[in-house]
């Protein structure tokens, strides 16, 4: 750490980070166009990479406020360290992955639907294309171009739903076979 507030506030922030950023624009320029920023738009907020006195780099946001006070026009700068946020991050990133992979070796489509006539899609996995024909978006999204229940075999929809909701109400596991209409 600095020793005391004057080692701090003697120094520009580019004395505090590594020589460049991460998308490769120099620090000391960085920090100039942020700071000019701040004053011209009335406040900043960004992202931003600073360096410890050992080295070690630390991912911060950044807010900066121009401010009048008696000693005349200030620069009130506010850092929140995001190291804990970036772990989480990566954490949510690397779960996601192995889900992502989990699905895509399964045999046969995996989806999460709501209880509607629809079966409308929250996630389906990307084996509906060769099940189908159609792709994983056509099920998805607001409006989708697709729904299950346009092609199941109408002679299925009544049997598929019924043991659906009688495993649902009794939490246990159930798969289907049914029908694949054009």
């Amino acid at each position: 750490g600095y020793e005391n507030r004057e080692d701090l506030l003697t120094h520009d922030p580019a004395d505090f980070s590594p020589e460049f950023q991460p998308d490769g624009i120099s620090s000391r320029v960085k920090s100039e166009q942020a700071i000019s920023k701040a004053f011209v738009e009335g406040s900043n907020r960004f992202d931003w990479l600073h360096q410890s006195m050992d080295g070690k780099e630390i991912p911060v946001e950044v807010i900066l406020s121009p401010m009048v006070l008696d000693e005349g026009l200030v620069l009130l700068v506010v850092w929140h360290d995001l190291r804990e946020r970036k772990k989480a991050e990566a954490a949510v990133r690397e779960i996601e992955a192995q889900c992502s992979s989990l699905v895509s070796n399964i045999p046969g489509v995996t989806y999460r639907c709501l209880m509607d006539e629809q079966w409308t899609m929250l996630f389906i996995s990307d084996e509906i294309s060769t099940v189908s024909g159609y792709p994983a978006e056509e099920f998805l999204g607001e409006d989708p171009k697709r729904n299950f229940a346009q092609i199941m075999h109408p002679e299925d929809t009544t049997r598929v739903g019924e043991n659906t909701s009688r495993a649902i109400d009794s939490k246990e596991l159930y798969t289907h076979e049914y029908r694949v209409i054009d």
